[in-house]
């Protein structure tokens, strides 16, 4: 936890070399190159050479010919990357770098804020691809941790629904040990006066006589006795992110070395909490700029609009399939760059309707620690259910939902043509129920326009 807090420091001075060492940098440039057939420099803010895909020398980087994108981990600039070559200076170029950029990028913040888990001796992938989930069964560990080291019986970790706001009182119970279950599976306590309140103000852990005053729903939660209040704070943070509510039993009260040890849990709590902001954060901001790279180049073309109106029609589909949220989530990220592949190649490596780029855009999200599996999803979203190859259920649902989505929005919206009616549409792809297309996509389609 130091040690990634320490990094994240150092992200903030923008030193590239500090957050990214050289060698996975070449790594990772030579590994884009490969995918997208051109030659890449890696530069810093100043523009000075820190790598290359290749061993040619062009002259200065300034002076060179190509497409030039900013490299911007959580929106600081810490360098740039650079497609060479006179023929990657359009349109095409650029959207190139941009895609590339992005995923440097997303090395880079990964690299400097550490994913590991405090708790376990290696890194962890998560199914979801979500910071947030992969810190949850951190959270828990921290809070069985802290019910054995004090002998607790009650331990709830709550965090602040508004974590920035400083007037935020209602407070998420997101880890417990001894809490009943709450109605709906999530219980929130509001925190805008009494000892809730009086515990985030607090500087640090206070214990409390549950006897000696009138807790309201807190007595039943935690018990009678002396239960220990500490305020979670990552370290830097000026406002409580949370609150860790300790409740201890009536024969032992808990003491002076037993606020020491929840103060530790706290802090251990309040880095976790801000890790998996700062990983949240910079998953949104990657989103975002490789949305933007989509609208950019689509802004020019007769596809105009087509990933957005994919992603939002894929997402409700994925919903109306019963699908939970964060796997509907990755669907609606896939269906934004199920194309990501044709995006930047138009002017360098052929037309938009290269047969290859399904292959090549998953291969580009492959080298995306944040992405990565999402990557099935694009390889395989113009299979047919039928097909030679992965068919039926052995093709990833997502990919089956992006299929259906994208080949509506292509007859709804055609690049010439009339556009079908939705209903005629609808009529159309289920003509291809069980050859081209998974049956039940097709009828969760349907469910949504009805």
């Amino acid at each position: 936890m130091l040690e990634a807090w320490a990094r994240s420091q150092a992200l903030e001075q923008g030193d590239l070399r500090e957050l990214l060492a050289t060698s996975d940098a070449r790594a990772a440039l030579q590994t884009l190159a490969r995918i997208s057939g051109r030659s890449l420099r890696l530069a810093g803010p100043d523009g000075e050479e820190i790598c290359r895909s290749d061993d040619g020398v062009d002259g200065l980087f300034s002076k060179v010919r190509g497409a030039t994108a900013p490299v911007e981990p959580l929106g600081r600039l810490v360098g740039y990357v650079h497609v060479l070559g006179v023929d990657a200076e359009g349109a095409g170029g650029a959207n190139l770098a941009h895609l590339i950029a992005a995923c440097l990028a997303d090395r880079v913040t990964v690299a400097s804020l550490d994913r590991r888990s405090p708790f376990l001796p290696s890194p962890r992938g998560s199914a979801e691809g979500l910071p947030w989930e992969d810190s949850s069964e951190d959270l828990m560990r921290i809070v069985e941790l802290t019910a054995g080291r004090l002998e607790a019986e009650k331990v709830a970790l709550l965090m602040r629904r508004a974590p920035a706001g400083r007037s935020s009182s209602l407070l998420d119970v997101v880890a417990s040990r001894g809490l009943p279950e709450a109605p709906g599976g999530l219980l929130v306590l509001r925190a805008s006066e009494g000892p809730l309140r009086e515990g985030l103000e607090a500087p640090g852990p206070r214990r409390v006589e549950t006897t000696d005053r009138d807790f309201g729903l807190l007595r039943p939660l935690l018990g009678p006795g002396t239960i220990i209040l500490a305020p979670v704070r990552g370290m830097g943070a000026g406002v409580p992110q949370g609150l860790l509510s300790i409740g201890g039993r009536e024969d032992r009260p808990f003491g002076e070395a037993d606020c020491a040890a929840a103060a530790d849990s706290a802090v251990l709590a309040g880095n976790l909490l801000e890790r998996a902001r700062r990983l949240s954060a910079q998953h949104r901001h990657l989103v975002g700029s490789l949305e933007a790279v989509v609208e950019a180049a689509e802004l020019s073309g007769a596809r105009r609009g087509h990933g957005s109106r994919t992603s939002r029609l894929a997402a409700r589909v994925a919903e109306a399939m019963g699908l939970p949220e964060f796997r509907v989530r990755d669907v609606e990220i896939a269906a934004t760059l199920h194309d990501i592949g044709c995006l930047g190649t138009q002017s360098i490596r052929g037309e938009r309707g290269d047969c290859e780029h399904a292959a090549w855009g998953a291969a580009l999200l492959e080298t995306s620690t944040a992405f990565a599996h999402l990557a099935p999803i694009v390889r395989h979203h113009h299979d047919p259910w039928d097909g030679p190859g992965r068919s039926g259920e052995d093709l990833p649902l997502g990919a089956r939902i992006v299929s259906v989505c994208d080949a509506f929005d292509h007859l709804t919206f055609p690049i010439r043509g009339r556009a079908l009616p939705v209903i005629e549409a609808l009529d159309r792809l289920q003509g291809e129920a069980g050859r081209a297309y998974d049956p039940s996509v097709l009828s969760a389609l349907r469910r949504t326009y009805d």
